[in-house]
């Protein structure tokens, strides 16, 4: 059963009735075998990344524990993200070269969502809070940094337009100067520390999904829409298989 609608167009008790049908559905009707699209007919997957993490995957196969761009993501679970086009997502860095790795995945009991709100709903069912517990602590370590480091751009601007107001040259301008340095460099540090932190917390909240997914006897995860991007104008159906042994690849399409 596929859900349909957005969690907008659903009251919240309509929406858990409808993730309480998906969880029910997919229990009832476990599969075995590589993914297919119920006919018997094989769907193309595949797996984008970097030419230098494919060649890493070519020698050792897919491993999950390289979080690369994923490192931020606090909702989705950890595993071997498909896709089921080739066209790039823009995730991977510029200076590399992207690839597209046709592969062969093996689900046993497949969650469908709509979103991502879909699937929050879903790990909080049944008044399980490990996950939202862990979102509100990363949360609350986010709202902490950003309002240091917004006084510190504060402070640093303050300096500049105060140096900017002295004759060149000297020595007093050359302090302020000095002192706005000083601050750039501890700003930097600072915004590469919660960088690091927030990092941290979203491991977290990612391993408490994905424990969550695995004890309700889920292997993997269709998301109908995976909203990403820097101004969230990135939509792509995604397959999240949990156990990355389930994934292998396959000869290069031509």
């Amino acid at each position: 059963m596929k859900p349909c609608g957005s969690i907008s167009a659903l009251s919240a008790i309509g929406a858990l009735s409808f993730l309480s049908i998906v969880a029910h559905n997919q229990n009832k009707n476990k599969r075995s075998g590589s993914l297919s699209n119920g006919d018997g007919t094989r769907l193309n997957v595949w797996h984008q990344t970097s030419k230098t993490a494919a060649d890493s995957i070519k020698r050792q196969g897919f491993k999950i524990d390289i979080v690369g761009a994923r490192a931020s993501d606090d909702t989705m679970p950890n595993g071997v993200f498909l896709k089921f086009d080739q066209s790039p997502i823009g995730i991977v860095k510029k200076e590399n070269t992207v690839v597209q790795i046709p592969v062969e995945a093996e689900t046993g009991n497949m969650l469908r969502v709509m979103d991502r709100k879909h699937l929050t709903l879903f790990l909080s069912l049944n008044q399980d809070s490990r996950h939202s517990e862990a979102i509100i602590e990363k949360e609350s370590i986010d709202n902490d940094y950003k309002m240091k480091t917004d006084e510190m751009f504060k402070e640093i601007d303050e300096t500049y337009k105060e140096m900017r107001r002295q004759p060149e040259g000297s020595d007093y301008k050359n302090i302020l100067k000095q002192k706005m340095e000083e601050k750039e460099k501890l700003l930097d540090s600072t915004i590469a520390e919660w960088g690091r932190i927030s990092d941290e917390k979203s491991a977290k909240a990612r391993e408490i999904s994905t424990k969550i997914l695995k004890e309700r006897g889920y292997d993997s995860i269709l998301m109908e829409r995976d909203v990403g991007g820097p101004f969230g104008n990135r939509v792509v159906r995604t397959l999240v298989v949990l156990d990355p042994k389930k994934v292998k690849m396959m000869p290069d399409r031509q």
